[in-house]
């Protein structure tokens, strides 16, 4: 998350005999390579509810803004299911789409990957749901824009939800 690249840079970057920074000896690791990094996402996405909602109880409170927005790349490639074609913003033809939850201070507390072919605003009733059952909040208040937050889904995702919003 903080020098996106691939597994063989990020190893390379992070591995004490070709360090490009001071990471490595901050968090103590020892040798790393692609394959520990392949291990380590392994176990993150195994986690990741828990994950989630850990960083959710120190970030997020019941009836908190909760910010949600979204955003899209371009994905090269044939073979990657995720990268749907679907609309995008920037006319490429290729893309994911990351829905991101955080604090007002821009803490993230949930990141959920969607679909490339998803349009932003079908993203919203997958955070609500996360806000509801994987974070249990009975009450909140969300944020987005015009585009995410639609009159259908006011309707159709936040007001059933109980969920206040700010758009």
């Amino acid at each position: 998350m903080l020098y996106p690249a691939t597994k063989l840079a990020t190893s390379e970057a992070l591995d004490a005999r070709t360090a490009s920074d001071t990471l490595n000896e901050e968090l103590q690791l020892r040798r790393v390579d692609a394959d520990g990094l392949y291990e380590a996402m392994d176990y993150l996405v195994q986690h990741k509810h828990a994950i989630e909602r850990r960083l959710a109880r120190r970030h997020l409170s019941e009836s908190a803004l909760v910010l949600c927005d979204i955003t899209s790349i371009y994905v090269e490639g044939d073979s990657i299911e995720l990268a749907s074609y679907g609309y995008n913003r920037d006319g490429k033809k290729g893309k994911q789409v990351f829905g991101l939850v955080t604090d007002l201070h821009g803490y993230r507390a949930a990141v959920e990957v969607f679909s490339g072919n998803t349009a932003d605003p079908q993203t919203r009733s997958a955070q609500v749901t996360k806000l509801r059952t994987t974070f249990g909040f009975s009450h909140g208040v969300l944020v987005g824009d015009r585009g995410l937050l639609t009159p259908a889904r006011l309707r159709e995702d936040l007001r059933p939800a109980g969920l206040d919003w700010i758009t």
